[in-house]
């Protein structure tokens, strides 16, 4: 059985050649050995080279077809935007029990916007936290623009096989159950924040699987 310790030489020496080694977040960037398998994690700073990583990861992989290989690629991305984009609407075009917003992401020479859709529940929780402070629909929309930002933020950073990918996957549902959690693990409080909105951001810490 090949290690982690060979593979991580073998990627090494391929991405070098390809010029994509030092386009790799190497604190992020894992190789561990889980028998039966090596699994790979390889982070890099920029979207556009991911699928350049991949094709050398299935190079690497077809130069051990007897050696199971677990390979995540992903990507570090940092939230630009986020905007209010009115009710959503759904895949048949009917109106959805949310709020959409509009989410532009970047990650070196990509961009992406994202939708995420804010359920009626998520609101009402909100409301049940803040009563009155929400009836200022300015004050409503910059607490929910900054609830989805951290929402956002909070799952890029989770890594190993349950990341997300924006590009395959670039529509979101935040609901009552993902404000009560970051709530829960203070991503988010709801107090008084500085500018008297009654909600205020924490910045989401790295997280790995």
């Amino acid at each position: 059985m090949i290690s982690a310790l060979d593979v991580k030489s073998e990627f090494r020496e391929r991405l070098q050649a390809a010029g994509l080694w030092d386009q790799l977040d190497l604190r992020e960037s894992q190789f561990l050995d889980v028998p039966p398998q090596v699994f790979v994690e390889l982070v890099t700073y920029d979207a556009g080279v991911a699928d350049r990583i991949a094709d050398v990861a299935g190079d690497v992989q077809l130069s051990h077809p007897d050696e199971d290989m677990d390979i995540v690629i992903r990507a570090h991305w940092q939230v630009r935007t986020v905007e209010y984009a009115g009710v959503a609407i759904g895949l048949s075009g009917g109106i959805r029990a949310a709020e959409r917003f509009e989410v532009l992401i970047s990650s070196g020479s990509v961009t992406q916007k994202i939708a995420v859709d804010v359920t009626k529940d998520a609101i009402d929780l909100l409301k049940s936290r803040l009563g009155a402070t929400l009836a200022d629909p300015r004050v409503h929309r910059q607490i929910v623009k900054e609830i989805v930002k951290k929402f956002i933020d909070m799952q890029l950073s989770q890594g190993g096989t349950s990341y997300w990918d924006p590009i395959r996957s670039p529509q979101l549902d935040l609901n009552a159950a993902a404000v009560q959690y970051m709530i829960g693990h203070q991503l988010f409080f709801i107090g008084q924040a500085e500018d008297g909105s009654g909600a205020s951001g924490k910045g989401v810490e790295n997280r790995r699987e």
